[in-house]
């Protein structure tokens, strides 16, 4: 069963679902909308990348300006609020339409969030359009779509 936004609400307010900072106005007739962190990391680029390996990251801070992600470019973000799964949901992730049709890719796998989550959850960010894209702190980025198990 997909949580309705009062259910998700209400199981916000039941400390059954953790979304911190919590924003009512994120929340849509069967999702809620997560937020892009200030953060961003940009892996090192090196000669051959080892799948499960060790790979170096530059953090780095978006400032007020934002952060431009050319053609081509890959990085990785945080959403701005941390999400908190109980035993009893899980939350399927899916890239919001108004950043899919400017060419921004924000999920390449990882589209499911587990029971037991307790994190930001990871975004892997690429522009796959020919022309720069603004990335900007706050930027409504993904929605999360909860569902009881059972």
């Amino acid at each position: 069963m997909i949580l309705s936004s009062s259910s998700i609400q209400a199981a916000v307010q039941k400390n059954e679902l953790g979304i911190s900072p919590f924003d009512e106005s994120n929340l849509k007739g069967a999702s809620y909308t997560f937020t892009l962190s200030p953060k961003i990391l940009i892996p090192e680029k090196v000669s051959l990348v080892i799948i499960n390996g060790e790979q170096k990251r530059e953090e780095i801070a978006m400032g007020i300006e934002g952060f431009v992600l050319h053609p081509g470019e890959f990085v990785l973000g945080l959403t701005a609020e941390r999400l908190s799964l109980k035993n009893k949901y899980v939350c399927f992730l899916s890239a919001r339409g108004s950043c899919a049709q400017t060419g921004l890719s924000v999920l390449l796998s990882s589209i499911f969030a587990e029971p037991d989550t307790d994190n930001q959850i990871i975004l892997e960010i690429h522009n796959t359009s020919s022309s720069p894209i603004k990335l900007e702190i706050g930027m409504k980025i993904v929605k999360g779509v909860f569902m009881q198990m059972t």
